[in-house]
């Protein structure tokens, strides 16, 4: 457990590039007297923010690192950049968020691990998944055994991606379901299997194709895509006595189950993606409704509450550990083939098999 915080003390976000706007819409929205800075090194960007927030601006990472009156940091940078900064900010005493991934290493990202351990700092890790509630809601289903035991699970991750080529598809979108199948089977894969293509940008990988098997029987097939026009997040779970569709883009807060005599399925032998899609009506359906909210507000809220409390977050610096283990897993299969995989020993909410 990290050491304990005061309510008091601000919090600072680093970097407003893609994803930082979206940390500082949800952070002011449930503290915004808490956001004591926000940093990037580019200018125009933070004169965009100020025109839209009450909240002090800066180049420089130490007015941050120097403020006692700041206590705890949020990076959304350039995924190269996390393991310096995140090594900076923990020196300097702060507690830590850094949007995935934490680093494009498993050696960075058992340091800065290590670091935050030994200083009894905090680190939570942004795999927002883990804080979607319709996410949950599968696992108590397929916990349940409603749809029996599972067998196969489809995952397709897809949309145009035109900004900064600082990562991959695989560093981008894999971990997300790394970290929900892991959520859901208890583990992290023993074995994954993978293809992937440089189309758009050379040495860049933009499509992958990735197989992954989990102990207990359970095959996953995941498609990702940098070049697809079309948005989409759609995943199906299929079980020996039915099925679980869940598709984020068009029904974010609505979960559909289908029996097995409802199953029909539509292959698309010209898509770069395994997912197939399911036709047909489903069994039940269950609505979120009221409960759903924005993943990444529950998020934030989970990491202030972190602060607040002293608890272990729920997606930690070990379960960054995992993930990055089985990115890096997913690279090394697609140039070496079918790739074995150890779990971590057991701690706090650190993934086992």
């Amino acid at each position: 457990m990290h050491q304990g915080s005061n309510r008091e003390k601000g919090v600072a976000l680093v970097g407003v590039g893609y994803w930082g706007p979206n940390i500082l819409r949800n952070l002011t929205r449930l503290a915004p007297e808490r956001v004591r800075w926000v940093c990037d090194a580019d200018a125009d960007r933070l004169d965009d923010i100020r025109r839209e927030y009450d909240i002090r601006t800066t180049t420089d990472l130490s007015d941050l690192l120097d403020d006692p009156d700041t206590n705890a940091l949020m990076l959304a940078l350039p995924p190269q950049l996390h393991h310096s900064v995140a090594l900076r900010a923990l020196e300097a005493g702060k507690h830590l968020f850094v949007e995935k991934p934490m680093a494009l290493s498993l050696g960075q990202v058992r340091e800065v691990v290590r670091v935050a351990e030994e200083r009894g700092r905090l680190l939570m890790v942004g795999l927002t998944y883990r804080y979607n509630l319709a996410i949950d809601q599968i696992g108590a289903i397929l916990a349940s055994g409603r749809v029996g035991p599972v067998r196969e699970v489809y995952s397709t991750r897809t949309g145009l991606n035109l900004r900064s080529k600082h990562a991959n598809v695989i560093w981008a979108l894999a971990p997300h379901d790394v970290s929900i199948l892991a959520h859901w089977f208890g583990g992290v894969p023993e074995r994954v299997r993978s293809k992937t293509r440089c189309v758009k940008h050379s040495g860049i990988e933009d499509v992958a194709e990735i197989e992954m098997d989990f102990a207990g029987g359970v095959s996953a097939k995941i498609g990702l895509s940098w070049i697809d026009p079309q948005k989409k997040r759609h995943i199906v779970v299929i079980g020996a006595r039915g099925a679980v569709v869940y598709d984020e883009i068009a029904a974010h807060d609505r979960i559909d189950i289908y029996s097995p005599q409802a199953l029909r399925f539509d292959w698309d032998g010209e898509s770069t993606v395994a997912a197939p899609r399911i036709v047909g009506t489903p069994e039940q359906t269950y609505e979120l409704g009221m409960q759903y909210e924005e993943p990444l507000l529950g998020e934030c809220r989970h990491f202030l509450e972190c602060l607040d409390t002293g608890r272990p977050p729920l997606t930690g610096g070990r379960e960054s550990v995992e993930v990055t283990k089985v990115i890096q897993a997913i690279l090394t299969a697609a140039n070496n083939g079918p790739h074995e995989i150890r779990a971590e020993r057991a701690a706090n909410n650190e993934w086992t098999r």
